[in-house]
């Protein structure tokens, strides 16, 4: 293969210092074409080998990146489907299978043949597979139902309500509700919401709080502005006195 590019680029040569001062422009584009065909697919696979040789820690970090992703998934957002999450560590594994293949194609692989893979094809995979997983992170909490009034009045409604709020809270004894009066139930239910309201209210007041001080701050600025111009009329006037005294 060496051999017969080398030949094929001397041959080149000595027609290009020859017969290639008279030659049409056809004739040029017909010998760079046999030169690409030939150099072409040796520099290609010249670029393969570099990007190989990082390829596999590339890989093992994306890996270990998608599977934390899945784990903070399964374990703190528990509205997110199961069969989501594990569609996405089954495509994972499934990478995994087949990139240790191609390695074992590849090692029986001369050099000078072409490559059982190339490394894009494997990153645009992974990549696939790495944005689904971090698709799984924006999926959002649906907002929980509002009971209706009259549920709040049966006490059988009112623990099945705070069993749904508190499901994801370990530390609370939901076996107390059953001995619970319909009062103890609604006071207990008041308490387990009124977290939520008085979170949003100060989320509001810091949001307001927030706007004042951006006010506040565009006014200091404009005040500040004026200075110089003030400053600059008075030193005027200054170097004017002595003007006017003559």
């Amino acid at each position: 293969m060496r051999e017969g590019i080398m030949k094929t680029l001397s041959e080149s040569e000595d027609w290009l210092y020859e017969d290639g001062f008279d030659a049409q422009l056809e004739e040029y584009k017909k010998r760079l074409d046999g030169l690409k065909k030939d150099v072409v697919p040796v520099l290609f696979r010249a670029d393969e080998v570099e990007l190989r040789a990082d390829l596999p820690d590339w890989v093992s970090k994306k890996v270990a990146s998608i599977r934390k992703v899945l784990d903070t998934v399964l374990t703190n957002r528990t509205w997110v489907a199961n069969e989501t999450a594990w569609k996405v560590g089954n495509d994972t594994d499934d990478f995994e299978t087949w990139f240790k293949e191609l390695q074992g194609k590849q090692e029986a692989t001369a050099l000078t043949e072409e490559p059982a893979f190339k490394v894009l094809d494997v990153k645009k995979r992974l990549a696939s597979i790495g944005k689904a997983a971090n698709q799984l992170m924006k999926i959002k909490k649906p907002a929980a139902a509002q009971p209706k009034k009259d549920d709040l009045l049966q006490p059988e409604k009112l623990r099945e309500i705070i069993r749904n709020i508190t499901q994801n809270d370990t530390t609370y004894d939901a076996s107390k509700l059953d001995k619970m009066s319909s009062n103890e139930l609604l006071t207990e239910y008041l308490s387990l919401v009124k977290p939520d309201k008085e979170e949003a209210t100060k989320e509001e007041a810091t949001k307001e709080e927030g706007k004042e001080k951006e006010e506040d701050t565009a006014a200091a600025g404009s005040e500040t502005s004026e200075g110089p111009a003030e400053a600059d009329t008075k030193e005027g006037e200054a170097e004017e006195k002595p003007h006017d005294e003559l």
